[in-house]
């Protein structure tokens, strides 16, 4: 929404771009957080982690990687525009 309202309403869009980091910011807490409470787990977990969960897992975690820099690059094409 920024980039569409970059050159037509700068406050809607920057208001916009605003937004976006702020939520940048709570993915990567949230993903920091994330990553550390799963290597406890399987460090300290009495049974092993099941190979399934392991998978989500993986899947989950490169998913949220790629969506935090699709985003990235959003913003910093909103930056350059």
């Amino acid at each position: 929404m920024a980039i569409k309202y970059k050159h037509t309403n700068k406050d809607l869009a920057e208001m916009f771009i605003g937004m976006a980091k702020t939520e940048k910011g709570h993915i990567d807490s949230i993903h920091v957080w994330l990553v550390k409470f799963i290597e406890k787990e399987r460090k300290e977990r009495l049974q092993p982690v099941p190979q399934g969960m392991m998978d989500v897992w993986e899947w989950e975690h490169q998913q949220m990687i790629e969506d935090a820099e699709e985003l990235e690059l959003l913003m910093n094409n909103y930056q350059k525009m």
